[in-house]
């Protein structure tokens, strides 16, 4: 039995040692596939492609000469901060012995250099203006004027009852309700001459006229509703900041059929 599990672990591991060299073999070929891939972009002035080539080879492989090359590649494509970056990494990788140690050394310090230059040769920010926060150097907005400040702090504190367009909407509801009480009293009236009308068209016509102003008066009276939520709602949103709105309108549009309010501008 014990001659048996031998013999059967020895063929495991003849089976497993040629798989495992055979898996080698492969990520070595597909490495070096990568890197050809990334030296012909490279010859070919397309060095943000030699990069992606030089960096899925150099995933495989770890190859330190592939941190040689994608340092070259940002060198050549202007990013001066990566290819010292990566020629670092390439002499961390090569402290001795490396193909391109005495040139990547070089060119390190060449990149640093024109790291620092570049920084010197940024514009300074005039006085009253914040400083760059990004390497690119891209300019910073300036600072609002301390007297802009003060304004917007004291247009903030405004209080919520100087807020005329809330007291505009409140005052259409309050005019659209006693114009929807009126049509309602109007309609009572018609209603009560009718029984003292002799002829039936008259009556028929009295009735209609009450219905119409009865209809109205409705209409009047939701719309007067929908301006007075509108005010009280423009009370209450924010109520300590300034409501000013550019070019706002109230539009009310009553019929007997229907009745609504519109209320146009920016808050």
């Amino acid at each position: 039995m014990r001659t048996f599990f031998f013999l059967l672990l020895s063929i495991a591991l003849c089976v497993a040692r040629p798989a495992r060299a055979d898996d080698k073999a492969e990520r070595t070929k597909k490495s070096d596939a990568f890197w050809l891939e990334g030296n012909k972009a490279h010859d070919m002035g397309r060095f943000d492609e030699a990069v992606t080539w030089f960096e899925r080879a150099y995933q495989i492989s770890e190859d330190p000469e592939l941190l040689h090359n994608m340092a070259q590649a940002h060198r050549q494509a202007g990013r001066y901060e990566r290819a010292f970056f990566f020629y670092n990494a390439y002499l961390r990788k090569k402290k001795t012995g490396g193909q391109h140690t005495e040139q990547a050394q070089k060119w390190a310090d060449e990149m640093q250099k024109l790291i620092e230059d570049q920084k010197k040769a940024q514009p300074q920010p005039p006085p009253g203006v914040v400083a760059p926060a990004n390497a690119g150097g891209a300019a910073a907005p300036a600072t609002a004027p301390a007297a802009s400040k003060s304004a917007a702090g004291a247009r903030a504190k405004r209080p919520w009852y100087k807020n005329k367009w809330g007291w505009v909407g409140v005052g259409a509801g309050v005019l659209a309700f006693g114009a929807g009480g009126a049509y309602f009293v109007s309609a009572d009236g018609l209603r009560d001459d009718i029984p003292r009308v002799t002829f039936e068209a008259e009556r028929v016509r009295l009735r209609k006229d009450a219905d119409g102003r009865g209809k109205m008066g409705l209409s009047l009276v939701v719309a007067g509703g929908a301006a007075l939520a509108a005010g009280v709602v423009l009370f209450a949103v924010n109520p300590g900041a300034s409501i000013e709105p550019t070019g706002a309108r109230v539009s009310f549009d009553v019929t007997p059929e229907h009745a609504g309010i519109i209320i146009f501008g920016r808050f």
